[in-house]
């Protein structure tokens, strides 16, 4: 290992500042850079390489003095080099990156824009773009952008095909190696972003929360799919979150849009309600070749299940003709005929409303009894809260559970809240359900 002193002068460094090293076989998995001065002060290499290395300095070197500097590797030991360490940089030339700064997700043939600023450079200063990569002792050079390019604050570059998909990329532009305009000055992007190969994506799920039995569309873009001529199929699967269930995969049909295939999904009874994944897109030529198996984690929700358990009923009996389990759709009411008191469906598991806004289940009695088929909405309605029964309607009232009762009720579903299972006693008949707020009810 040997360091490359420049000829002639010191070498100097700003300490809290980037500065770059040249030499032989740098490069090494245990690499380090120190300043030797009463033991070791060592400096946070954010750039590797074998024969170029980019280093911050320590903080704590002391302006005016000079320190012998070394790199070490599992190779060994390389020669020292005196170093200086300056008391301001103020003047000295600088660059700040601004695009792209980090959380980007860019694709190979896309075409990325590239930003910075600089400060005391002279007007026909150059600079050295490159695309690094992030590694656990800093940034390692991946390919090169623009080694020598106008210092004109902006470079388009179009990602090549050869480009490795990774999610820990950021630009480092620097002044030339070598040259004095610039020297010493380089940043990187703040954050990394990321880089996707030559793969479909999926750029909808609709819709994003589907009932069992209902249908979802998922719609994917074949632009980067990396095939020369026309794509002739495409393969959509899904899967659940854990990976343990899915639902048969199918061939997508070609939209009117360019580039646009999509493949409608029914979605069976035999699945496990919760999050599913768009998990890959395979992509064939005409020849009916694969040449794409692109992965993904596109979410979407498939609805839980919700039921209420009743005494059955044929129409407006007294119940005990033994239990019924009924599921609930968000957006509709379920008449029932008690008696039944509030504490019985706290018992039962009505569901707790986080807020006054956030209202789960609600409860509406009706004063009639029986109340009209075209008796559709309560002027109050109840919400389980904090573990107290409220009446809301000319004002808000608590009130006691336990005497608070009705002979016809409704409940009604507002949301896909998991756990929502509620029992009701067997003094209970339930008659049907209608969407919210309509008529005829179904009393009897």
């Amino acid at each position: 290992t040997r360091v490359v002193a420049p000829a002639g002068a010191d070498f100097e460094v700003y300490p809290g500042e980037r500065f770059s090293i040249e030499g032989t076989n740098l490069e090494g998995s245990s690499l380090a850079v120190y300043f030797a001065h009463n033991g070791k002060d060592l400096a946070q290499v954010t750039q590797r390489g074998d024969t170029l290395i980019w280093a911050i300095a320590p903080p704590d070197l002391v302006p005016g003095n000079t320190y012998a500097l070394y790199v070490a590797n599992e190779r060994g030991v390389s020669n020292p080099v005196q170093v200086k360490a300056q008391g301001s940089s103020a003047a000295r030339p600088s660059i700040t990156v601004l695009s792209p700064n980090g959380g980007e997700s860019f694709g190979v043939g896309d075409r990325m824009v590239i930003t910075w600023n600089t400060g005391n450079f002279p007007a026909n200063a150059r600079v050295a773009i490159q695309l690094a990569q992030k590694i656990p002792n800093g940034y390692y050079g991946q390919a090169p952008i623009a080694l020598d390019t106008p210092n004109t604050g902006r470079f388009e570059w179009l990602i090549p095909t050869t480009i490795p998909v990774s999610t820990h990329y950021a630009v480092s532009i620097q002044g030339p190696n070598g040259g004095e305009e610039g020297k010493g000055a380089q940043d990187y992007s703040n954050n990394e972003f990321s880089i996707s190969g030559g793969e479909p994506i999926v750029i909808e799920v609709s819709p994003n929360s589907v009932p069992i039995g209902g249908t979802v569309r998922v719609t994917v873009d074949t632009t980067r799919a990396g095939i020369t001529g026309e794509i002739g199929a495409v393969l959509v699967q899904l899967y659940s979150l854990d990976d343990q269930q899915y639902i048969p995969n199918k061939w997508a049909t070609k939209s009117s849009v360019a580039n646009q295939w999509f493949a409608d999904f029914a979605v069976p009874s035999t699945v496990t309600p919760g999050t599913w994944k768009v998990m890959g897109v395979d992509v064939f030529n005409n020849d009916s070749v694969q040449k794409i198996v692109g992965k993904y984690q596109h979410g979407f929700e498939i609805n839980k299940t919700f039921t209420i358990t009743a005494p059955a009923s044929s129409g407006g009996g007294s119940g005990g003709g033994g239990a019924a389990t009924i599921g609930l759709s968000p957006g509709n009411d379920y008449c029932f005929r008690g008696p039944v008191a509030l504490q019985q469906l706290s018992d039962g598991g009505f569901m707790l409303s986080s807020t006054p806004a956030n209202r789960p289940d609600e409860l509406f009695f009706f004063a009639n009894n029986p109340p009209a088929a075209t008796d559709s909405a309560s002027d109050t309605y109840y919400r389980l809260q904090d573990g107290n029964w409220y009446k809301v309607g000319g004002g808000v009232t608590v009130i006691d559970a336990s005497t608070q009762t009705s002979s016809y009720f409704v409940v009604r579903k507002n949301s896909l809240y998991a756990g929502s299972v509620l029992t009701l006693p067997s003094s209970v008949t339930y008659f049907g359900s209608t969407v919210m707020n309509a008529s005829p009810r179904p009393w009897q």
